[in-house]
């Protein structure tokens, strides 16, 4: 696949992730990313819980009998807190 940039330069996309480019620089030193301690708060306010193996089972089982109810209010409140 061949890339035309603003800077008209022609760049191949190799399959395993690699970017050839006609004007790229070759480094020698290992390049570090360092996140920031908020950042790593916010993503691990975000990692997925663990499964409460119960309360799926007790989920299951009203979705079977045909008695789960969705509450929409709660549903709206919810989505309205994760927005602010």
């Amino acid at each position: 696949m061949k890339v035309n940039g603003p800077s008209r330069t022609t760049a191949t996309y190799e399959p395993r992730g690699t970017l050839k480019s006609e004007d790229a620089r070759t480094t020698t030193s290992a390049e570090r990313v360092r996140i920031s301690g908020q950042a790593q708060a916010l993503a691990d306010a975000r990692a997925p819980e663990s499964v409460d193996s119960q309360k799926v089972a007790r989920l299951r089982e009203s979705f079977e009998k045909g008695t789960f109810k969705i509450d929409l209010d709660r549903i709206a409140d919810a989505m309205l807190r994760e927005e602010t």
